[in-house]
């Protein structure tokens, strides 16, 4: 907590340093035409920023499950991806999907699953660009050994790789931190809730290089072992 509170104090700071420097040649009453409207725009700029930036750290910082019932992750993903390909940034963007066929049943918060997708996707659609591609693959693993390096039983394994250029092998280690962002303008904290939500699931997720060359994101959640009751609170 204590460095997650620097982490967030050093965002904020820069952003306030520029919008009191352009306040107080604003209020000298020296800067006309041209250079007052740009003034004037760092300073909506910055604040929308700050706003953002606090909005998602609650956003992360509050984040838990606050249902635990059965969820058709196939249904789920079909949904998710109808959503986000009405966003702005993933226009011009190919988001296809391969899922696996018949109910994928898991235990958990669709909500809080639905959020950690649609981050992932739009995190590969802004990293392909235009004219890019993201492939968003769900496989029904429960009848395979557990994720190595997990204790993760009857496995789900959804996945999300975009035609990037990747990230590089020493970012890889921290690309879940809150606040490390590699994207010019980003909070860092979008990953950082994909991560913490699919750990509030007892799951897993992994970055690796794809098979375009770009990221691949890779999710692992318990799922509902074949035939069993399920039992939800």
């Amino acid at each position: 907590m204590a460095a997650l509170s620097a982490s967030l104090a050093h965002e904020i700071k820069n952003p306030l340093a520029s919008i009191r420097s352009a306040v107080e040649q604003l209020a000298h009453g020296r800067i006309d035409g041209d250079d007052r409207a740009i003034l004037e725009r760092l300073v909506l700029t910055e604040s929308d920023r700050l706003s953002r930036l606090l909005s998602e750290f609650l956003d992360y910082s509050g984040l838990q499950m606050s249902a635990r019932e059965e969820i058709d992750l196939q249904e789920l993903v079909r949904g998710c991806l109808v959503v986000v390909k009405q966003h702005p940034e993933t226009k011009g963007v190919e988001i296809r999907s391969e899922v696996a066929d018949g109910p994928v049943p898991i235990l958990g918060d669709a909500d809080l699953i639905h959020r950690a997708l649609f981050n992932l996707v739009l995190n590969g659609a802004q990293a392909a660009g235009k004219g890019g591609r993201v492939l968003v693959t769900l496989e029904d693993e429960r009848d395979r050994p557990r994720p190595r390096g997990t204790d993760i039983e009857y496995p789900v394994r959804l996945t999300v790789s975009d035609s990037g250029e990747g990230i590089e092998s020493e970012a890889r280690t921290r690309v879940f931190d809150p606040f490390f962002t590699t994207k010019a303008g980003g909070s860092g904290l979008g990953l950082a809730v994909v991560h913490r939500a699919v750990e509030a699931h007892a799951g897993a997720t992994f970055v690796e290089k794809g098979p375009e060359g770009g990221a691949q994101f890779v999710i692992y959640l318990p799922g509902v072992p074949m035939g069993a009751a399920v039992e939800a609170n």
